[in-house]
């Protein structure tokens, strides 16, 4: 029997207001809408649809008709997110003063909205800056794009490649285009990535 699935993938920060509950409740796990208590997110009759792009387009038209409906997401966390995300990303430390919060409250609002805390966004964050400066400059020696992204050592990098990636920094090279979600998000949102 065939499965159809359409999903939706929501920027950091941006599920909160529609389902209601903090997103590290749902990190790392799958369920039906019906288990969330957020049917209504669903439009009648989605399952009916043969075409799954037709199926994907009216799931995402009934959620953009709520959205206009929604609080936005909290704009001190949208704010850390940009900052985590930027070319030169603060140290954790610093982006909670910036905000006049505490690091352990900082990592509760990021928990709580986006579905992880800000250093482990801010590893991936520095990732994907070695993975974008890796394949702009394919020939770039990579201790040195460990060095540019902030990294202490070419081991440094390798070993943050293997545990988020699974893969060397080198394989990634034939991997064009982003292999995170997150910035790309990012960078259709307008943010710096």
């Amino acid at each position: 029997m065939a499965v159809r699935l359409v999903g939706v993938r929501f920027r950091p920060g941006g599920a909160v207001p529609f389902l209601r509950i903090p997103a590290d409740e749902l990190t790392d796990t799958r369920c039906p809408c019906a288990d969330l208590g957020v049917v209504d997110l669903v439009p009648p009759g989605l399952a009916q649809i043969d075409d799954v792009a037709r199926a994907a387009r009216r799931f995402e038209a009934s959620l953009l008709a709520k959205a206009t409906r929604l609080a936005p997401p909290d704009p001190r966390v949208q704010y850390a997110l940009q900052a985590i995300f930027a070319p030169s990303s603060p140290a954790i430390d610093q982006l909670a003063r910036r905000l006049g919060w505490s690091r352990q409250h900082l990592a509760r609002m990021m928990r709580a909205h986006v579905g992880v805390g800000p250093k482990h966004l801010a590893r991936t964050a520095r990732l994907q800056r070695a993975v974008m400066l890796l394949q702009r400059q394919p020939q770039a020696n990579v201790a040195d794009v460990a060095a540019a992204t902030g990294y202490f050592d070419q081991a440094h990098m390798a070993g943050d490649f293997r545990a988020l990636v699974g893969a060397s920094p080198r394989s990634v090279l034939d991997a064009r285009g982003s292999i995170f979600p997150i910035p790309s998000l990012f960078m259709r949102a307008g943010f710096a990535a």
